[in-house]
């Protein structure tokens, strides 16, 4: 007569598939959390540059850049109701190293976003990536930590924070702002970059 329960052999059978289940499901997990972390940043880049959008063709010829030129729309300037505000991890968007930077080439329009959440470990977001990039497939390699991007792109989040909350005055701050994001984009727009501040 046999005993309810089982023997040592089904457990260890049964431990066994547990095991491989979980070794197969935790990456597609972390996958889709990885998915879900780039919706969320291609979403508000998207509104981002809708509302550029918005506003240079509801606006006089003064919003648009000249031709071979380009304008910096801050995140602080374009988020006026504040649609763009945390990013996947719940963290708050940097808002005047994130931006919309508009190249303008006769009459050809490229757009340029720049999205960064500020995180404690490791800064996440898009950094400096053409719009277009983020509807194909390759999307997800766009989506970057600090450390895997260049020293300049890398500290310019600092470098804002230090202007913005340093001494002076709000138009000294906005000056060396202004400046600070001209000269570190420059190579995206030899003809002279305007940045719209706030």
């Amino acid at each position: 007569m046999r005993k309810s329960g089982f023997t040592l052999i089904e457990l260890l059978a049964m431990l066994t598939v547990i095991g491989i289940i979980m070794v197969l499901a935790i990456p597609n997990i972390k996958g889709m959390f990885e998915k879900q972390q780039l919706n969320v940043f291609k979403q508000d880049a998207s509104k981002m540059m809708n509302t550029v959008k918005v506003k240079i063709a509801s606006s006089p010829d003064d919003l648009r850049p000249a031709d071979g030129k380009c304008k910096l729309y801050t995140l602080k300037s374009i988020n006026t109701n504040e649609d763009v505000k945390t990013g996947p991890n719940g963290n708050k968007y940097f808002e005047y190293s994130s931006f919309v930077l508009l190249q303008r080439s006769s009459t050809k329009y490229t757009y340029y976003i720049r999205l960064v959440e500020s995180n404690a470990d490791e800064n996440l977001g898009l950094y400096t990536v053409d719009y277009a990039n983020l509807q194909g497939s390759s999307a997800d390699n766009y989506i970057q930590k600090a450390n895997q991007v260049s020293a300049t792109e890398k500290n310019l989040d600092s470098t804002i924070i230090g202007i913005v909350n340093g001494g002076g005055t709000d138009a000294q701050k906005e000056t060396q702002v202004k400046s600070t994001l001209s000269s570190t984009y420059a190579s995206l727009c030899p003809g002279g970059i305007e940045v719209i501040y706030k």
